[in-house]
């Protein structure tokens, strides 16, 4: 199973009267990091403004600290003069960039897939059996599992139709199938691999009459 990072901005406020501290994660998640960089400074500006401080790396000209802001690529935080610290000049609030891992599913429950399979017959008895032909038919995803090696399974529900004597049969079920060999996320994929499985079932077939 392969992985991507997300992005979400992480939000610390310290009461500057009592000392009580919140946090809170932006909901919104981000794919790239410049865009959670421009969420995390929109919040910083907002917060600036709403204390009536500016954006000052925390210093005057002369170099002294004094109330303000910094931003920059991974965080932003607000000094101010904290009551409960005696008059400190302390961080009470930041922001900072938060990365997070994600697993990335190739395909997710009810998504649909193509499903490359022996096609099926019904005998004389109407017991539904597989023959050596193949064919292409359309599921949809009920489950999704993986294997040590991380190849993907997938249980797919499908009406297929069971070909007889005596006419046709529908069949309904569950069957599992491993995705990139047996099931596929578009049509065309699904039937270059049945011209290969028809194909070399075929080569099967002669070999089986040269050996009788």
């Amino acid at each position: 199973m392969s992985k991507m990072q997300i992005f979400s901005v992480l939000i610390t406020e310290i009461d500057k009267e009592n000392g009580s501290i919140s946090q809170m994660t932006v909901e919104s998640t981000h794919r790239t990091k410049e865009e959670a960089y421009e969420a995390m400074h929109t919040i910083y500006l907002e917060e600036l403004k709403k204390r009536g401080l500016e954006d000052n790396s925390v210093s005057d000209e002369e170099g002294n600290s004094v109330p303000g802001g910094y931003c920059s690529s991974d965080e932003a935080g607000i000094y101010e003069i904290a009551d409960y610290a005696l008059g400190q000049l302390l961080e009470c609030f930041s922001c900072v960039i938060q990365p997070i891992e994600v697993d990335i599913h190739p395909v997710n429950i009810g998504d649909h897939v193509y499903v490359v399979a022996p096609k099926l017959k019904t005998n004389t008895l109407g017991r539904t059996y597989r023959t050596h032909e193949y064919e292409v038919f359309k599921g949809e995803v009920w489950s999704v599992k993986y294997d040590s090696d991380d190849a993907v399974f997938v249980e797919v529900f499908a009406e297929r139709t069971a070909a007889s004597t005596v006419g046709a049969f529908t069949s309904v079920g569950l069957e599992t199938y491993r995705l990139g060999s047996e099931a596929f996320l578009d049509e065309e994929s699904a039937r270059e691999a049945l011209m290969k499985a028809n194909k070399e079932m075929k080569w099967e077939d002669t070999d089986d009459e040269e050996t009788n």
